[in-house]
């Protein structure tokens, strides 16, 4: 028992060092949408650091019409929050005996600073992202990314209980 506490103890100074970067990753996950993304289905990711907010959105090989970000209110209503500005286009070569391989394909991808009450908004997942493409929607919750410490902190301690409630038991 006293190796498990120091082993606790450990990872928990690890971990301390990267709740201090302040670094939070989400995903932006669009029901229906393919893996890995395909024509007219976006997917993406975004980050807070600090109060800088970034969003990144892979929209395939076709632009979309229009990407906004909505908070969720307390009536369940959606209220606009940003509007991406930009589209960032790439264009690859074809790949020698791949047919099909190639082309342009489209993102968005920008940052905002966040007000406290934004930043507390999109923690406690009340952000959503919506994409268009002509006549087709999407819409996705923005939705924090666990940390792997964290998970395993948590794998942790739940060992320990289990571990120790053994222990009492066999007693």
């Amino acid at each position: 028992m006293t190796r498990l506490l120091a082993l606790l103890f450990v990872v928990c100074a690890v971990q301390l060092p990267l709740f201090a970067q302040g670094v939070i990753e989400f995903s932006i996950t669009f029901p229906g949408a393919p893996s890995p993304p395909g024509v007219g289905f976006p997917s993406g990711s975004a980050r807070l650091s600090g109060s800088s907010f970034t969003a990144w959105v892979f929209l395939g090989t076709s632009r979309a019409d229009y990407g906004r970000i909505y908070e969720m209110l307390d009536d369940s209503s959606l209220t606009p929050v940003f509007e991406f500005g930009s589209t960032i286009v790439d264009v690859f070569p074809p790949i020698p005996g791949i047919p099909g391989s190639g082309g342009t394909v489209w993102s968005y991808y920008e940052t905002w600073d966040l007000a406290l009450p934004q930043a507390q908004s999109l923690l406690g997942g009340h952000w959503y992202m919506e994409v268009a493409y002509g006549a087709d929607t999407h819409f996705a919750q923005i939705t924090q990314v666990p940390e792997p410490t964290s998970a395993l902190l948590f794998a942790l301690g739940a060992v320990l209980m289990v571990a120790a409630c053994r222990r009492c038991l066999h007693r």
